[in-house]
């Protein structure tokens, strides 16, 4: 495993940019705890209670933006990092 520094020294600026801003799109690690949590809620609440609620009922509700359908790329960074988004919906 490299360390991050290592890293550091090795990658270009635009390879750092394109990571941080793939990072902002699909991040990595706990921000989807909520997802845990949820499960594990509708588990224990299964072992002590009847149980006629699933997961998907104690998560969070967020509301979207209306217009996040109509967004548009507007650099070339963009749209490379929505087409990688896209592509990463398939895997």
């Amino acid at each position: 495993m490299i360390h991050p520094d290592e890293l550091l020294e090795q990658l270009t600026e635009q390879q750092l940019n394109e990571w941080v801003a793939w990072n902002n799109i699909s991040p990595i690690g706990e921000r989807r705890a909520d997802i845990r949590s949820a499960v594990m809620t509708s588990h224990l609440r299964a072992a002590w209670v009847e149980n006629d609620r699933d997961a998907e009922d104690f998560l969070p509700k967020f509301k979207v933006h209306d217009d996040s359908e109509n967004w548009e790329p507007e650099t070339e960074e963009q749209l490379k990092l929505q087409q990688l988004k896209e592509a990463d919906q398939f895997r």
